[in-house]
């Protein structure tokens, strides 16, 4: 998608006597230098007489500006109360808009878990969060499927019922966030992991880093870690697929190698601030997926035999069936 409008998203009642608006002077010099045009509704309605702010005109016309931009920028301080901000962060989602949260909160599930939500704790690092929170909205490029938070029975977050009743038990130690094991549509074949910590691997660095979850798998079931498809794009981050034997009970993790060269769009350099905290991957993050795969194996036993039966490919592996006649009779 093209980001060219922005929707800024800050305290306004409960900040009117705070130092915030330096803060967000910087944001705003940010966006423009961007080419972003900004909507403030703290300076929409300035002028004339005091705007009644229980207006549901002057709330219309700020939500229909929501919604008419490319993304919502948020500034959500710590020390600071605010009722706007999350409502417009939830307009943002419901219709499918990225965000980007300024924030130096970093264990929020509600701000981790939203596919749709960047978190950033620098103004300086808002061009690779912008870009971030662009990639992700064109993962949701359908707008009838650009729903975030899908709505789920319990049974059905909890990834308990299928088309078939099986359950999949499991277990989620208290380790700080809930990292529910879920799937985001009921036609997903991979069950969503989620990090449990805060986690810095440099380029080139290795981690293992834990899901929270621990699963009761059956019998004839077995699982397999794997990648989400936007795991290298977002993070840079490669994952070393796993199996999990059926009869394992542990906690679930992901192995994550971080290619040199990312961030692909990032200006920042090993001076800046904001340097080591774009290799930053907060907690309640969705890195990996699991996969449950039928266990084939538990039917067989092995034989050893004196002699094989013949197969129509012989001795010849990998890469001979693309070779001339001639290359194949030298490899024989």
């Amino acid at each position: 998608m093209t980001v060219s409008s922005c929707y800024l998203a800050e305290p306004i009642d409960f900040a009117r006597h705070t130092g915030t608006q330096a803060k967000v002077q910087e944001v705003v010099g940010q966006l423009s230098d961007l080419g972003l045009t900004v909507f403030r509704p703290a300076t929409a309605w300035a002028s004339g007489p005091r705007t009644d702010h229980t207006s549901q005109h002057v709330l219309r016309l700020n939500k229909e500006a929501l919604l008419s931009s490319s993304i919502v920028v948020a500034i959500l301080p710590n020390d600071i109360r605010t009722i706007g901000v999350p409502m417009e962060l939830a307009w943002a989602t419901e219709s499918g808009i990225p965000a980007v949260v300024i924030t130096e909160t970093y264990n929020s599930a509600m701000l981790n878990g939203n596919p749709l939500i960047v978190t950033v704790d620098r103004i300086d690092m808002l061009p690779w969060a912008i870009n971030q929170a662009r990639h992700r909205a064109d993962e949701w490029s359908d707008r009838d499927q650009r729903q975030a938070i899908q709505v789920f029975t319990e049974a059905e977050a909890a990834g308990k019922v299928g088309r078939t009743g099986r359950e999949l038990r499991y277990r989620s130690p208290a380790l700080g966030v809930d990292p529910m094991l879920q799937r985001a549509h009921a036609s997903d074949v991979g069950f969503d992991l989620f990090t449990t910590e805060d986690t810095s691997i440099q380029p080139g660095g290795f981690e293992f880093i834990p899901c929270g979850v621990e699963i009761e798998f059956p019998d004839d079931v077995f699982g397999w870690v794997v990648a989400r498809s936007s795991t290298m794009e977002r993070w840079g981050l490669t994952i070393s697929p796993g199996v999990i034997d059926s009869g394992y009970r542990g906690e679930l993790g992901v192995p994550a190698y971080r290619v040199p060269g990312w961030p692909w769009n990032s200006d920042l350099t090993s001076s800046s601030p904001a340097y080591e905290s774009q290799y930053r991957i907060p907690a309640g993050t969705r890195l990996a997926q699991l996969v449950l795969l039928h266990n084939t194996s538990r039917d067989f036993i092995s034989t050893n035999v004196d002699e094989l039966q013949a197969g129509d490919r012989g001795a010849r592996g990998f890469g001979s069936t693309g070779l001339g006649a001639g290359l194949r009779e030298d490899m024989a």
